[in-house]
């Protein structure tokens, strides 16, 4: 019987470690900046606050402190959510999770507690909550004041639940009230959230055809890119003095652009974007996303948008990054180099691309 109990536990993890391959990261929490709106503040009965890259909330109340933000998940595709959260005290009776699904009408919750208790509800607005999962115990849950991660996947018409990587419980899937994703915390505690990663399954790219014995005659080239630090967009993911300069402690909005200057049009054409310059204070936001820049006609333009931030430490003379852009129906592949300046009072409000 303990050898069954061990294989079916090789398994499991086996199962779950290659969840990882399947998804891409759509959206990433670290809280060293607050660029995604978290609420702070605080009020009598409790308060959100970020301190030393961490996501601090606490409730001094008897009921439950929600908090949220909007994100982009297709929830009728599969998806991964995961978080790493660490108590720092409360009562054992209740206990903490991560919120999903969240609108108007209500949101679900997967809730750990300090006793190694866990249980999944269906939360509405009018009162009508039920749980999907009742109180149960894992052995999985580190107790009392400990970091635990939690994870929540939906697979097919599943969704399953993980504590520290191990497979716990599943219910069917339900459609969700709205497309919010956070925490909840119940009874009088404080958490610290280390992280929030939210995945979304992979589109894979379908290797390039011959489209009916036809070699495409299109030729796609980089002919500029325009660096955005603030003077140009009011985006929120943008931060820096707006002098279009790449500097330490911005994030930096970088556009691409593409041109066709062959004979024939691009045919679905799809891109990605690399980070080839190695730094612990450079951080790239949109790692692993394929942009799909579908045709591009005989001298036409297209745009490939994306942002990264620079560390105060940061010192290298500039950032380099690779593209690769592949036709689907034909066997054109092409790669490119773009380095991007790093240097005080050295403007590029526009750069000319070389291989």
């Amino acid at each position: 019987m303990l050898i069954k109990i061990q294989i079916l536990s090789i398994i499991i993890l086996q199962s779950f470690f290659s969840i990882s391959q399947n998804y891409k990261l759509i959206h990433e929490y670290n809280f060293d900046k607050n660029e995604s709106g978290w609420w702070t503040g605080k009020r009598a009965i409790g308060s959100c606050t970020i301190h030393n890259g961490k996501y601090v909330i606490e409730y001094k109340g008897k009921k439950s402190w929600l908090t949220s933000v909007n994100t982009k998940i297709d929830y009728k595709k599969d998806f991964l959510i995961e978080s790493t959260i660490g108590k720092l005290r409360g009562t054992n009776k209740n206990g903490f999770g991560i919120v999903w699904g969240r609108g108007i009408e209500g949101y679900y919750n997967f809730v750990i507690t300090g006793h190694g208790k866990f249980y999944v509800r269906k939360v509405k607005k009018n009162g009508d909550s039920k749980y999907l999962i009742n109180w149960r115990k894992s052995k999985t849950i580190r107790k009392f004041k400990s970091i635990n991660k939690i994870s929540i996947e939906k697979r097919g018409n599943e969704i399953l639940f993980y504590v520290n990587n191990y497979f716990i419980a599943k219910i069917p899937f339900e459609s969700f009230f709205g497309d919010k994703v956070g925490f909840v915390v119940y009874d009088r505690h404080k958490i610290r959230v280390h992280n929030l990663y939210i995945y979304q399954k992979k589109e894979k790219l379908i290797e390039p055809k011959t489209f009916f014995g036809k070699i495409s005659n299109s030729d796609l080239q980089i002919v500029k890119f325009i660096i955005d630090d603030g003077k140009n967009t009011k985006e929120s993911k943008v931060s820096g003095n707006g002098n279009n300069i790449v500097e330490a402690g911005e994030t930096i909005k970088l556009t691409i652009f593409v041109q066709n200057k062959g004979n024939d049009n691009a045919i679905n054409v799809k891109a990605k974007v690399y980070l080839k310059t190695k730094s612990l204070f450079l951080s790239f936001l949109n790692k692993n996303r394929i942009y799909d820049l579908s045709d591009i006609k005989r001298g036409e333009f297209k745009k490939i948008v994306f942002y990264f931030y620079i560390g105060k430490k940061f010192n290298k003379k500039n950032i380099k990054f690779k593209i690769k852009f592949k036709e689907v129906f034909n066997t054109n592949r092409k790669t490119f180099y773009v380095k991007v300046p790093f240097a005080k009072g050295f403007s590029y409000k526009t750069e000319e691309i070389f291989d």
